[in-house]
């Protein structure tokens, strides 16, 4: 699996209260989350190759970093327009 692997669950920001209460109780939904992320990014690198996995796990990481706002979007969206999806 990529180093670029990014868990969404993981990106919240960590606070003390309730919401640390709530990520306690989201723990096993966060697990079978990650457990399926894994499960399907061995599926693509070995149907359709390593390169289509980087690929995806980058795009997956910079969909989180536009979910942010940390970039544009439409830098994302001309690298995707780009790619021959054959």
């Amino acid at each position: 699996m990529s180093e670029a692997t990014v868990d969404v669950a993981d990106l919240r920001h960590h606070a003390d209260g309730p919401q640390a209460d709530e990520r306690a109780d989201e723990l096993p939904l966060r697990e079978d989350i990650r457990l399926l992320g894994r499960v399907l990014g061995e599926v693509i690198g070995e149907q359709a190759g390593a390169d289509v996995l980087d690929l995806v796990e980058s795009t997956r990481v910079e969909a989180f970093r536009i979910r942010r706002s940390e970039v544009d979007r439409v830098e994302l969206a001309r690298r995707l327009a780009e790619v021959d999806v054959r």
